[in-house]
């Protein structure tokens, strides 16, 4: 096997998980939010902002054309006082995928820790 076809093999394998892996980001941001959201709601501190949440998932997850869509659904629940849902926010942001099993699925059950980069 050449190196050119093992480069090949997991180039096809990068092309193939894109999209659950950038699901698997999403999903790590916006918990993570959502908690930031909940504990700043709970403790009566300012909620956090939307815009750098979502210039967030623009760099680390995928450029989108649906950030409007996040930015209501954020500001309908600043207005209400009530904490956003992680699988509401990914469902807003794609929601070609938001009836099919993949984001459940990918939003079901505990992620393992983020692993820590030691330099």
């Amino acid at each position: 096997m050449s190196l050119k076809s093992i480069r090949n093999q997991i180039n096809a394998l990068r092309r193939k998980f894109a999209f659950p892996l950038a699901i698997l980001r999403l999903r790590r941001i916006s918990e993570e939010y959502c908690h930031d959201w909940h504990t700043a709601l709970t403790n009566n501190k300012p909620l956090p902002e939307a815009h750098p949440f979502i210039l967030r998932i623009a760099k680390e997850v995928l450029p989108l054309n649906t950030f409007m869509k996040l930015q209501h659904y954020l500001d309908a629940h600043r207005q209400n006082k009530t904490t956003p849902e992680p699988l509401k926010i990914a469902e807003t942001l794609f929601p070609n995928h938001a009836k099919g099993i993949l984001l459940t699925g990918l939003f079901a059950g505990e992620l393992t820790p983020k692993p820590i980069l030691i330099r």
